[in-house]
């Protein structure tokens, strides 16, 4: 290699073209050819596996760069050296993209198969994505917003919305006799005993935290929860 020499094609015809006659048969134009076929710049871009055969790829080129070193005299080769040393910048610097990218697949993945209704309602921005899934997916939001509004303690306004004027299990689905007790008493206001008001709430509130907990396994493999994870957990591109 000519002194100062720095890599711009990254291919097994600059390598063969360069590299002094001591650095052959150390395998580098092959990995170089794996490196072109899989190693792309746009990480983000990539599945879990495609970085996973990137990485393996990167590891063999950086393996067959450190042979064709070694093959070298440093006296004789320093200048195929230095050109060594070139490759392998690019390519350490790649390895170190790719192992950032890799971690955040992992965060992602982690955040989905971890996530609990709990941390769901902690959260503004996860609460109001997990409203969406029940108006897109589930095709009702009753058991959403009459679970906000319970929280609230926004019964008149919950019944008022979902009690479906009393009628068997409302929009919310709970008893029929239940409902029939919250109607009269935030509605028609008709007198029900205090005890069995209680009871109709409570059965209303753990219903709705119950549906709350219970479709979260569907939430979690919804499309748009594991956008929501990449934004979260973002991939930088290889420069």
């Amino acid at each position: 290699m000519k002194a100062g020499f720095k890599p711009k094609q990254f291919t097994k015809k600059e390598w063969q073209d360069n590299r002094s006659r001591a650095a052959s048969g150390s395998g580098v134009g092959k990995a170089l050819d794996q490196w072109n076929k899989v190693c792309k710049p746009k990480l983000s871009l990539m599945t879990l596996k495609e970085l996973n055969e990137a990485a393996k790829a990167a590891k063999g080129l950086d393996d067959a760069l450190g042979v064709a070193e070694k093959k070298c005299d440093r006296k004789k080769q320093k200048d195929t050296i230095s050109g060594i040393g070139e490759y392998r910048k690019v390519v350490n610097s790649y390895k170190a993209a790719l192992l950032k990218a890799i971690h955040a697949h992992g965060q992602r993945e982690s955040f989905v198969a971890d996530l609990k209704f709990d941390k769901v309602e902690k959260d503004a921005a996860l609460m109001k994505l997990y409203g969406k899934y029940w108006k897109d997916h589930m095709r009702s939001e009753a058991h959403y917003f009459t679970y906000l509004l319970c929280k609230k303690k926004k019964y008149a306004e919950a019944v008022k919305k979902y009690g479906d004027g009393g009628q068997k299990e409302g929009d919310y689905n709970i008893r029929p006799s239940h409902n029939k007790i919250l109607w009269n008493t935030f509605v028609d206001h008709v007198y029900e005993e205090k005890k069995r008001i209680d009871r109709a709430i409570q059965v209303l509130e753990t219903t709705m935290a119950g549906q709350m907990t219970t479709h979260m396994a569907g939430f979690k493999k919804w499309p748009l929860l594991a956008k929501y994870a990449e934004s979260q957990f973002k991939i930088a591109d290889a420069a």
